[in-house]
């Protein structure tokens, strides 16, 4: 019987998308949030590690500070599995009852 997300651990779940997924021609990884992919000839090291404000921001930390840190795990990521940051992506999940007053610091 297959398990479902919600009783699995972050590294069962690795796991199991690793059971169904081709096999990475490269010999870094899989990493932690990471993954290689080739572009044009070229090993990417390419990270999404996500925060949320409820679960990863301490009290007191600017929404800018915030957005940082953010920057900061998933360019840590990278540099783990010998990669060197030169882009990032933004991914936003912003509660629909926030008012714009939430994010004006």
């Amino acid at each position: 019987m297959d398990m479902c997300p919600k009783d699995m651990d972050e590294r069962a779940m690795i796991r199991k998308a690793l059971s169904v997924v081709r096999p990475c021609p490269f010999s870094v990884g899989p990493g932690d949030d990471s993954a290689v992919v080739e572009i044009e000839g070229v090993p990417v090291v390419i990270a999404t590690d996500s925060v949320t404000i409820e679960r990863h921001k301490p009290g007191g930390m600017t929404f800018e500070q915030f957005g940082w840190m953010s920057a900061a795990v998933n360019f840590s990521d990278i540099a783990s599995m010998g990669g060197r940051p030169v882009a990032l992506t933004l991914s936003l999940g912003i509660r629909t009852h926030w008012g714009s007053r939430r994010y004006a610091t």
